[in-house]
């Protein structure tokens, strides 16, 4: 099995549900650990690879596209988000808010599945 992963790429989201939330965006860490496909990956084959830049790239245009009341929320869309590429067989992803309260460095929310026990895969 391969593995991609990113790990705290920081962003600035419109997420939360309270009221001071909604009013100024905060700073969020978003940790992606996707499972390859080996058989549609061959090594050292750039035709024939997973590009990281649109996992990356599709993660900040969902996290400015809108926003999110709930981490886990942002979360399931990234899973479906991954989901778009057949190479991609399981998904584990987090977010965390690093201003949630004073005293906890992070707050967020995680989700591990596979394609086949996700019900929105394709």
């Amino acid at each position: 099995m391969r593995k991609l992963f990113f790990r705290n790429l920081r962003l600035m989201a419109s997420i939360g549900f309270y009221q001071h939330e909604r009013l100024r965006r905060q700073t969020i860490h978003i940790n992606l650990e996707v499972e390859l496909d080996d058989i549609r990956l061959p090594a050292d084959d750039v035709q024939h690879s997973l590009d990281y830049d649109y996992l990356r790239d599709g993660i900040v245009e969902l996290v400015k596209s809108r926003h999110f009341n709930l981490q886990e929320a942002l979360a399931e869309s990234i899973v479906d988000l991954c989901f778009t590429c057949p190479e991609v067989n399981a998904v584990c992803v987090s977010t965390a808010k690093l201003e949630a309260y004073p005293d906890v460095e992070a707050v967020g929310a995680e989700i591990r599945t596979s394609r086949q026990d996700w019900p929105k895969a394709p």
